[in-house]
């Protein structure tokens, strides 16, 4: 009974980065589908479509619209989709314009509904959470979670694929090279580099909602 029993629950599809980066341009987070085989189709996901919702410290849930949120197919895990939610929009509750002002969003969900080669459900989510607008106490206890990280960027998971002696730009497929290891590296922004946000939780002079 077990081992039909492990036959039978499907294994994980995609995967989400394990911290989510927030700069003046907007709220991202990453995601690469598993498993894929590009012979027989195992692992695509069809019809795939993210959503984003955050909670504010109060407990009022706010809507994250996505920049693009549907993707008809999706079959190669070497491609990597981030999913972006404009903070420049005034509708952003990181937006000063956001009615009742720029928000203390502390927890932020976002799951993906899609469908695989079979046309199997496959529904997948993530929570990730801002360390600086949480009880000190919590937040050692729940650690490792996934963060919210203000002023931070994704580190580039590609570069152009060149000749190891010349250094020349390769002249066919493939152009470029893929470094898996980046999908969940990310970077600091500096003071006046751009994307960083003078008022993010991360700098102590903050007064930000």
């Amino acid at each position: 009974a077990l081992i039909v029993a492990r036959a039978l629950r499907p294994a994980r599809s995609g995967l989400f980065s394990p911290d989510m980066v927030v700069n003046n341009d907007s709220v991202q987070v990453r995601f690469m589908v598993l498993r894929n085989q590009i012979q027989n189709g195992m692992g695509f996901l069809y019809n795939m479509e993210f959503t984003m919702q955050g909670m504010t410290i109060n407990g009022q849930t706010v809507d994250m619209p996505l920049i693009r949120s549907k993707y008809a197919l999706w079959r190669n895990s070497n491609n990597i989709i981030t999913l972006r939610h404009s903070v420049k929009d005034a509708s952003s509750p990181f937006n000063d314009g956001y009615p009742g002002g720029r928000q203390k969003v502390r927890d932020i969900f976002v799951t993906l509904s899609a469908m695989d080669m079979d046309g199997n459900s496959v529904l997948m989510s993530a929570i990730y959470l801002d360390p600086l607008l949480m009880d000190p106490v919590v937040e050692k206890k729940l650690r490792p979670f996934s963060r919210i990280l203000h002023n931070h960027k994704f580190v580039d998971m590609y570069r152009i694929a060149r000749h190891p002696e010349s250094n020349q730009m390769a002249s066919a497929d493939p152009k470029f090279v893929c470094n898996l290891d980046n999908f969940i590296k990310m970077a600091p922004l500096k003071d006046g580099e751009p994307g960083f946000i003078m008022s993010s939780p991360d700098n102590p002079d903050s007064d930000n909602k």
